[in-house]
């Protein structure tokens, strides 16, 4: 499935303001890449407040890129199946996607997301640029050459966690 241009929105932490403005702009969906301390839930609140669909994953803040090699590759990778399967589920949604300030975190998941549903490395890349320019001058080689080294070795770790999920 190849996405289209405006189903999804890279940004940083929105405030009830711009929330308000999202939903009246038709976006659907609120998807939030940040830890419970950072204002998930919060978040969670003031998104529903305003009609919208709001999707959670906690991914810890990366301040270094030494902290790339930290990240819990299943569930990295569980969550990026996971938004994916939603956009695939829903074609006509608009996901806004942030992080704290929409770099590190966002442009992996989103880079993530792409070649899930098919596109080349290049083409991935290619639309983190279009989206939002920003993130993907910001977020550098070692976030994307991260994603690339999970998404090698995801096969097996994905497979566990629908199996996973199917179980329990």
């Amino acid at each position: 499935m190849k996405l289209l241009n405006n189903q999804l929105i890279i940004g940083h932490k929105p405030e009830l303001s711009s929330l308000m403005t999202m939903a009246k702009d038709g976006i659907t969906d609120v998807v939030t890449i940040l830890m419970e301390s950072e204002g998930a839930r919060k978040i969670k609140t003031m998104a529903q407040s305003q009609g919208l669909n709001w999707h959670w994953f906690s991914f810890n803040k990366i301040n270094h890129p030494d902290q790339l090699q930290n990240i819990d590759e299943t569930l990295f990778l569980h969550q990026a199946h996971t938004l994916k399967s939603h956009i695939q589920k829903s074609r006509y949604r608009t996901y806004y996607i942030h992080g704290d300030e929409g770099i590190c975190r966002t442009g992996m998941m989103v880079y993530a997301v792409y070649q899930l549903l098919g596109h080349s490395r290049d083409e991935a890349r290619a639309a983190i640029l279009h989206i939002r320019p920003k993130t993907y001058q910001e977020m550098g080689a070692p976030c994307l050459d991260r994603v690339d080294e999970m998404l090698a070795n995801c096969s097996d770790k994905v497979v566990y966690m629908a199996n996973f999920k199917k179980a329990s």
